[in-house]
């Protein structure tokens, strides 16, 4: 039975299950969005609902499970609906760019390479440039992920290059996802840019800031 809980203490009910999810591999991970959307009332609340929405389709893509699509079309519909800014305090960080991030980490997690590039497209539209380099580095995850490690690689430069233009720190440690897939490349510019990268991030690991 689901215990249904006054839009005060909402939060609280929320947040446990829902950031569990990031912690959580899998089928758990699932489950925990799962069990946080049961406490969302029947209406209202819709930037919640959409952010969880886009979580699950998260999930499902990383199960390889098609619904995830089906969600992020929710999603979208949810988030047209919510005034996240109005709603709560937690959920003012869901604007247009996230949203076409979460669009871009499904897709990308599905593998679906044609939606990947409409939705690269849109997030590079939507975000400030010094997340750039994030976008460029799921977009190159992707490719390599489909199999296409000239994109891969062409993407991945481009994320190190935005990193270094932007001076993003959190770029350059984004960019840390894919050392592994670069080294496992037989490509000369993938082991030239692996090198390039290894390099800037000892640099960032070894400065004072």
């Amino acid at each position: 039975m689901v215990v249904r809980v006054e839009p005060v203490g909402i939060q609280k009910v929320l947040e446990i299950p829902a950031y569990k999810a990031y912690a959580l591999k899998g089928r758990p991970a699932l489950d925990a969005v799962r069990q946080a959307q049961q406490f969302l009332p029947e209406q209202g609340d819709d930037a919640t609902r959409a952010w969880l929405l886009c979580l699950e389709a998260e999930q499902l893509a990383k199960l390889g499970d098609r619904q995830a699509v089906e969600r992020l079309r929710q999603a979208e519909e949810a988030f047209h609906r919510a005034r996240p800014h109005r709603e709560r305090a937690w959920t003012r960080f869901l604007d247009e760019g996230r949203m076409a991030a979460f669009q871009l980490s499904t897709h990308v997690r599905l593998g679906d390479e044609a939606h990947v590039v409409s939705a690269t497209q849109r997030t590079l539209g939507s975000i400030d440039q010094k997340r750039t380099a994030i976008i460029h580095t799921d977009v190159a995850q992707a490719q390599f992920q489909i199999g296409d490690s000239t994109a891969g690689v062409t993407y991945a430069r481009r994320a190190l290059e935005s990193a270094q233009r932007t001076e993003s720190t959190w770029g350059l440690q984004h960019l840390g996802s894919i050392e592994k897939t670069l080294a496992s490349q037989r490509d000369h510019g993938a082991r030239e840019l692996l090198g390039d990268l290894l390099s800037k991030r000892h640099a960032l690991g070894s400065s004072p800031a």
